[in-house]
């Protein structure tokens, strides 16, 4: 993905969130105003997961990237990804545990899916790929036209 194209994906995003503000830890939560915004930040990160695992890049760089994204969910990747270096699980069951512990439905749901594609062998660009799809499908059933 071309710098413009991810400038511009980043600008999209800061457009649909809504306020950051700073928590006790120095942490940058985003509140979103809708959910369409979540949608679009989920769809920039799984936009950019699939390119990079289309690309043969091993499953631990794919989560490592992931969790370093400028999207709301790449601390849940983070999270992930850490899970599975300290405790030495492999990254279907990484993302089972996250998910089974997240609050938000909609990333729960994202990431007990990709638990399940994981652990079925299904290579991880066609599930990130089909994922982006039907988030695309999603946010542009819902956002209304300008």
């Amino acid at each position: 993905m071309s710098a413009t194209k991810i400038s511009e994906l980043e600008e999209l995003r800061n457009r649909f969130t809504g306020k950051a503000k700073m928590a006790a830890k120095k942490k940058v939560i985003i509140e979103f105003k809708d959910k369409s915004a979540f949608s679009f930040d989920m769809l920039y990160q799984l936009s950019c997961m699939s390119v990079i695992a289309a690309a043969g890049v091993p499953r631990k760089l794919i989560f490592e990237y992931a969790s370093k994204l400028p999207c709301s969910a790449a601390s849940y990747f983070k999270r992930i990804d850490m899970t599975c270096e300290r405790l030495k699980y492999d990254y279907a069951k990484g993302c089972r545990l996250v998910g089974e512990n997240t609050k938000e439905e909609k990333m729960r749901e994202l990431l007990l899916r990709f638990s399940s594609s994981l652990l079925s062998g299904e290579p991880e660009a066609e599930f990130l790929v089909r994922e982006a799809k039907a988030r695309l499908k999603i946010l542009k059933t819902n956002t209304p036209v300008r």
